[in-house]
């Protein structure tokens, strides 16, 4: 059974005692680095903006399956006989399908190595608000793009495409500064 100090709480082996256990602002007090608490506000941005890109992709994924469900094709004959019945079996995948395959192949291809260089960009110290500009940023242009590739929008598909890469590159020369900083 763990001792109670005077206040009712378990009270701390004096080994265990420390800087932590001394108010923020009080002398003794151990300071959080300022690097420290920035990577962490960076690492939420970064967090939730992985998290949205990884569900643009999921759904892709699954709206793939949905829409090839909705033409009656599958391009394997085993699947006609088992999972897709009733179902043909086809050479060429449908205009509407490979349509959303080639919305999510290009999600694929661009979330990848923004999440890989973003992860560097954090680690290398980023502010929260530059990691919430350009992870924000270019998850939502990113979803953004889904939507003009999938209803076949134009300009603005192209656009949103363009401005995701110049974030990503912008993104890259900050990280560079940084390490350099």
């Amino acid at each position: 059974m763990r001792a109670r100090g005077s206040d009712g709480a378990a009270a701390r082996s004096p080994a265990l005692a420390g800087a932590d256990d001394v108010p923020a602002g009080r002398p003794g007090a151990r300071q959080r680095p300022a690097t420290m608490a920035a990577m962490k506000d960076a690492s939420l941005a970064y967090g939730v903006s992985t998290l949205v890109l990884c569900l643009n992709m999921t759904v892709l994924w699954v709206m793939s399956g949905a829409v090839r469900g909705k033409t009656k094709t599958t391009p394997n004959t085993e699947d006609a006989r088992t999972v897709a019945k009733g179902s043909t079996v086809a050479e060429e995948t449908p205009e509407a399908v490979s349509r959303v395959l080639r919305a999510h192949t290009n999600t694929v291809v661009n979330g990848v190595p923004f999440l890989l260089a973003a992860q560097v960009y954090v680690a290398a110290g980023a502010s929260a608000e530059m990691a919430w500009a350009f992870c924000g940023g270019f998850a939502a242009i990113r979803v953004l793009y889904s939507f003009f590739y999938l209803g076949g929008v134009q300009p603005w598909r192209t656009l949103s495409f363009a401005l995701g890469l110049l974030i990503t590159l912008a993104m890259m020369v900050h990280t560079v500064i940084l390490m350099l900083g």
